[in-house]
């Protein structure tokens, strides 16, 4: 009989401290949960504000880059309108000057013609002149 009793004492003795252990257990994985919880809220915090400044870097790069771009084309463009309008200059530089000498060219010519009209007249008027004078 006292054995029984004492078996049973300890039996629960012992389911107790069985208890005791799961309840102690249960609360440090609570315990450890909740830390584990609060370091991956952490974490995803600063993953978070990585993120965004991450993305605040990047638009703030391609900002910076569009504007170098606009700028650079603005002045390429500005050169290429330039060299453009030296070359339309040059073109009717080139122009004029051959449209000058080939006016000159004509009005030379005409000059020529006027002239030698005149002499062959001048010429035939001594012919006629001579043969009369001759004639008498």
């Amino acid at each position: 009989r006292r054995a029984i009793v004492a078996c049973r004492r300890q039996h629960a003795r012992h389911l107790r401290l069985k208890a005791a252990a799961i309840k102690l257990q249960t609360q440090w994985r609570g315990v450890m949960a909740r830390q584990q919880l609060q370091h991956l809220r952490e974490t995803a915090r600063r993953l978070h504000e990585t993120a965004m400044a991450v993305k605040v870097q990047s638009w703030w790069r391609a900002s910076w880059c569009r504007m170098i771009f606009n700028y650079e084309t603005g002045v390429l463009k500005a050169a290429v309108r330039m060299a453009r309008g030296g070359l339309q200059r040059r073109r009717y530089q080139r122009l004029r000057a051959a449209v000058c000498q080939a006016q000159a060219w004509r009005r030379g010519t005409v000059a020529c013609r006027k002239q030698r009209s005149a002499y062959q007249s001048l010429r035939e008027a001594t012919i006629v002149l001579q043969t009369a004078w001759r004639a008498r």
